[in-house]
């Protein structure tokens, strides 16, 4: 892992893998969305008519956002690299599920946030699963949260080393 951390380009590698999970995400959009349905990205709900916040006017920044007669589906794709997530994130997820609820109940509709969670080391899940389940019981068991766990194979992660 800690040739991973030294050698790739990180920005290039999160912006090739969240397209790469997007483009999977459409391909199975039945199996998540429950219809065929295409993604859009970069969403913000930022202004009071889709999501009336009476604490803060700022929104963050969605990966993406399914929406279709089922309902609407917010979308964040994040690659684990080790097993400690910073606090930072759970912070951000818990305000992102808040946002969520928000809009669902200002837009009278089923809403939920999908966090895809790439990885590459499979002994590391485990312990953020853990984590994850243990910090987001009810959002998990209400529906408001699902996560999906997928593995980054060795080739994809070939194309990202650097050259010395």
């Amino acid at each position: 892992m800690e040739r991973f951390n030294r050698r790739i380009d990180h920005r290039k590698f999160r912006e090739e893998l969240e397209k790469r999970t997007f483009d999977y995400l459409e391909t199975n959009s039945l199996k998540y969305f429950g219809s065929t349905s295409s993604i859009r990205y970069n969403i913000k709900l930022s202004d009071k008519s889709s999501v009336n916040d009476f604490i803060s006017s700022k929104s963050p920044v969605f990966d993406g956002m399914v929406q279709n007669i089922n309902g609407v589906y917010f979308i964040e794709v994040l690659f684990l690299s080790n097993p400690s997530i910073s606090i930072m994130y759970f912070e951000r997820f818990y305000y992102m599920l808040n946002k969520v609820i928000l809009f669902s109940k200002r837009n009278n509709v089923p809403s939920s946030l999908l966090l895809v969670l790439r990885y590459v080391d499979e002994k590391l899940t485990p312990v953020v699963k853990q984590r994850f389940y243990r910090d987001f019981d009810y959002a998990l068991e209400s529906g408001l949260l699902r996560i999906e766990w997928l593995k980054v194979d060795e080739n994809e992660l070939n194309e990202f080393i650097m050259s010395d």
